[in-house]
């Protein structure tokens, strides 16, 4: 079995970092139930040095989403962007300190090969997908072990430094995995290998 991976576009793998002083988690992708954005959220009354933001579009989760912020008392800390522009999101991943992708499940989880190609030190679910995306360059916590998120996250803030060097060596590896050229050529090799 030959799998080919999307291609991420080659321009995020040059953005400038340049991560904003107080520490912002990043969860870009639709607001429905699957994507598991309340755990997300939830987290933060365990770290209050940390701001979130969620870029994508809404669904009727998103009730539920904003719901719980308030329960919390969260809204001050909290931004829901819904859909946003290319140039608004390459801003997001120039100045956040990490993404968060706490999907239960992902057909491939391109917002975690794209945050990889970006440079942001990133924590994912371990989940479908996303397991084989992550590889060796993000760590992995059960999507529904709310103690395991608060303890990832806080050992990422506890040295951003490092965090931010070992996101800087796992964007070589992710541009390169998530290159459209490579998935061209792989697509290529294997159309040439079922008409020989």
């Amino acid at each position: 079995v030959h799998v080919v991976y999307p291609g991420v576009d080659a321009r995020i793998a040059s953005i400038v970092r340049r991560p904003r002083a107080r520490a912002l988690a990043l969860v870009v992708g639709t607001v429905e139930r699957r994507k598991n954005l309340v755990r997300a959220v939830e987290l933060l009354r365990a770290v209050p040095e940390l701001d979130l933001v969620s870029v994508g579009p809404p669904t009727p989760y998103l009730d539920e989403v904003r719901a719980r912020i308030v329960e919390l008392g969260l809204t001050e800390r909290v931004t829901l962007l819904g859909y946003i522009g290319r140039a608004e999101l390459d801003a997001l991943y120039a100045k956040a300190t990490l993404a968060l992708v706490p999907s239960r499940y992902e057909g491939f989880g391109y917002a975690l090969a794209e945050a990889l190609c970006a440079g942001l030190p990133v924590i994912a679910a371990r989940s479908s997908s996303l397991i084989e995306v992550a590889g060796d360059d993000a760590p992995l916590v059960d999507p529904d072990d709310a103690d395991g998120w608060i303890e990832a996250v806080r050992a990422l803030l506890a040295d951003r430094d490092a965090a931010e060097a070992r996101a800087a060596s796992a964007r070589v590896r992710a541009a390169a995995r998530f290159s459209w050229p490579l998935a061209a050529a792989a697509c290529v090799e294997i159309y040439n290998r079922l008409a020989g």
